[in-house]
């Protein structure tokens, strides 16, 4: 087996998104779903695709579904999300004909920052603002009537290739440790709501 086989299987073994038992089925209590939760890669490089699926074709039981990462960060080019979406699409199908259920996850308002010293070219709305006046680069604020447009714009693209059956907001949603800031978002916009 290639090293790179049995490191996707280790990755999908101790990476996995949820972990529970379900001894019985009832109407009121759903069989076990386990689900993988993969990157990009997984859908846009065409060795890592065939690798992983020929894992799950290996082991045809190991998931019930898996959850596509979007490029990130969202602010990308559209042309980007275009391309990726595309691949995603038929890696969803391909899984989907293997019996797996297909969903995404995006990245919404931005991972902590360590080393943006400006703000990332493809944003054009104001960036999130800290309690204490922090500025940050990369991180948008949540209610910038642009970035909510763009969300919708990216997510509409991805929905659309790869008819998913969840889509999940990925955690950036929330409102602390978004570094340089640890509370988001005091901008103008947000104060004078």
């Amino acid at each position: 087996m290639k090293k790179n086989t049995l490191f996707i299987l280790f990755f999908m073994l101790f990476q996995p998104t949820c972990w529970a038992f379900a001894p019985t089925e009832t109407p009121e209590k759903p069989p076990f779903k386990m689900i993988v939760r993969l990157w990009s890669q997984h859908h846009t490089d065409s060795l890592t695709s065939n690798e992983l699926i020929a894992a799950l074709q290996r082991y045809p039981k190991f998931c019930d579904e898996v959850w596509f990462l979007t490029e990130t960060p969202t602010i990308q080019d559209m042309d980007l999300h275009r391309r990726s979406a595309e691949q995603m699409g038929r890696m969803a199908q391909t899984l989907r004909q293997m019996g797996i259920e297909a969903s995404f996850q995006f990245i919404s308002v931005g991972h902590p920052e360590s080393s943006a010293e400006k703000p990332h070219p493809n944003l054009f709305w104001g960036t999130a603002v800290g309690a204490g006046g922090e500025k940050t680069m990369a991180q948008s604020c949540p209610r910038q009537a642009s970035f909510l447009r763009h969300i919708e714009q990216v997510m509409a693209i991805y929905a659309r290739q790869v008819q998913p059956y969840g889509a999940w907001i990925d955690d950036d949603l929330r409102l602390t440790q978004h570094n340089p800031a640890q509370a988001i978002c005091y901008c103008d916009d947000c104060i004078n709501l």
